[in-house]
């Protein structure tokens, strides 16, 4: 009759360990593994039929499990996992399991088709929910870090939002029209402008105020808005 196996799941690779139930099925052990790594909002973690492994385990009666995974592995996706029966520290099965996670994140996405060197606007951008394996590792940090800039190529609608995608070096392009913004004391006044110089952020550019028709200078802020000071 097997024995309940040690109770802990052995990781060739040095990650880490993982503890397993005595008595829990090559496959089981494998799958603890596999959740332990996963993402906190993981949907599914599917892993093989481990037949093979199943009969050998049962007929050791002794034997550990051994799990080895790449270094910096992400657990998305399908993932890999090199699977090996030990007995008495030898091997006596090894083999490559896939293990396959469903995964989801939230993600920002392009409404319309863009053609490089397009202002994005709010509209331009919604928030959804992606499967995690198709989530660039370079997605922009939030809303303000998108909105107001520039494309730095064509984008076409419902793709995943990429950091270099977005142009950070001109922030405000001449003769682009502009939100000036002028602040005494209290009183703050919005008004229109047209840019006379390219200019990125915390540049003071010159600006062609519409309303009065003067030329004044301003600063340009983050949200793309022409601070005007008197």
């Amino acid at each position: 009759m097997a024995a309940a196996l040690a109770g802990v799941v052995a990781c060739v690779g040095g990650i880490g360990t993982a503890s397993a139930e005595q008595g829990s099925h090559v496959r089981e052990i494998v799958r603890a593994y596999v959740v332990d790594r996963a993402p906190v909002d993981a949907l599914a973690v599917d892993v093989p039929a481990l037949s093979s492994f199943e009969e050998a385990w049962r007929e050791s009666g002794r034997a550990e499990v051994a799990i080895e995974s790449r270094e910096g592995q992400r657990f998305v996706g399908s993932v890999p996992l090199t699977v090996s029966l030990l007995e008495d520290g030898e091997e006596i099965k090894r083999a490559v399991v896939t293990a396959r996670v469903k995964a989801e994140a939230p993600v920002w996405v392009a409404t319309r088709s863009m053609s490089r060197g397009t202002l994005i606007r709010e509209s331009d951008v919604s928030r959804e929910r992606r499967s995690e394996n198709r989530v660039p590792n370079s997605m922009p940090s939030g809303l303000d870090s998108i909105v107001g800039f520039r494309t730095s190529r064509a984008i076409a609608a419902g793709k995943v939002w990429r950091e270099e995608w977005i142009d950070r070096e001109t922030r405000v392009r001449r003769n682009q029209h502009v939100r000036l913004r002028l602040r005494h004391g209290a009183m703050v006044i919005d008004g229109s402008g047209r840019a006379r110089e390219d200019g990125s952020v915390g540049d003071f550019i010159r600006i062609l105020n519409l309303d009065s028709k003067r030329e004044i200078y301003g600063e340009i802020k983050p949200d793309g808005v022409v601070h005007v000071s008197y």
